[in-house]
């Protein structure tokens, strides 16, 4: 299977051994760059060489205790500084005391979320800028997903969203606030079925991106028509070639199918 991550920068989280350490192989085999995070020096950069053997583009082990938020940053840091910024992140630190409500302490419930909670939170949140330069280095717009969001507060985002990407989908959009973005954005195309407004940022180039493949959206009726316009509307402004099916008509019931 090629999932399109040659040379792509994959910094896995809690990567020593088990589940992590598999994901990592799995991604070394995709011929991907690979940056392993693990508590055990001797762990970590075992499977680095592992990885290179299953033909990653480049690997390396990272001592690290990802509890700690600042050994966390420091990892992060060093795997965008050796690889030039970070496309993939993966978090699989975790493990918790043995036991029911009634025996587990408040220590113990504490350590829990400390292990499989705020390590995720906080490597998300630190990798969150090479994340993002990495998705408009290929192509990927900004979005807004408008439910729950005040038309005044769309407009707001999308003005500081817009300062930086080339491109901003308005997503599950009213009338109302597709004719307040519309208004503010002339150039804006809305999507009446899919629920989309799509804006262009003219002053910024926009990324070549060719895609391998195509994607089908297949609708099994019309009470499906908006999802599922919403998904082909999205995907081919993410660049993907988009073909559409429609639902065929089914023979009514107790009526035999037509031979052939």
């Amino acid at each position: 299977m090629d999932l399109g991550l040659t040379e792509k920068c994959a910094l896995l989280i809690g990567a020593g051994r088990g589940l992590g350490g598999a994901a990592a192989i799995s991604l070394a085999r995709e011929h991907a760059r690979v940056a392993l995070v693990a508590r055990t020096r001797e762990d970590v950069e075992a499977r680095a060489r592992e990885c290179l053997a299953a033909g990653a583009a480049d690997a390396i082990g990272i001592a690290a205790d990802a509890t700690d938020p600042a050994q966390l940053d420091a990892a992060i840091e060093g795997a965008a500084s050796r690889f030039g910024g970070i496309d993939v992140l993966v978090t699989l630190v975790g493990g918790s005391q043995p036991g029911g409500t009634a025996e587990l302490s408040q220590s113990d419930w504490q350590a829990a979320y400390e292990r499989n909670l705020w390590p995720a939170v906080r490597a998300s949140r630190s990798a969150l800028p090479y994340l993002a330069q990495s998705a408009l280095r290929r192509g990927f717009p900004e979005v807004i997903y408008c439910p729950g969001k005040s038309i005044e507060h769309i407009l707001e985002i999308s003005d500081k969203l817009l300062q930086r990407s080339h491109k901003l989908i308005a997503t599950r959009v009213t009338p109302e606030i597709s004719a307040a973005i519309s208004a503010e954005h002339p150039h804006a195309v809305s999507h009446e079925t899919a629920r989309i407004v799509v804006i262009r940022n003219t002053e910024i180039d926009s990324p070549a991106v060719t895609l391998a493949g195509s994607v089908l959206v297949v609708a099994a009726g019309t009470a499906d028509l908006p999802v599922a316009e919403e998904a082909a509307v999205t995907a081919s402004e993410m660049s993907s070639p988009v073909r559409r099916s429609a639902p065929r008509a089914c023979p009514a019931a107790g009526t035999a199918p037509p031979r052939r």
